[in-house]
């Protein structure tokens, strides 16, 4: 998985939460980005 693939992830992500209503849009990207650094730092994501 390289940077342009969690890119077109999270933009899918806000783009779906946008349409269904939600209020705080970056709630789940948020998540998704601090567990992606997580494991970056951890090595066992190489990207």
């Amino acid at each position: 998985m390289n940077t342009f693939t969690l890119q077109l992830i999270l933009v899918t992500m806000l783009a779906y939460r946008s349409q269904y209503g939600s209020v705080n849009l970056t709630a789940i990207t948020k998540v998704l980005q601090s567990y992606v650094s997580v494991m970056m730092k951890n090595g066992q994501y190489t990207g």
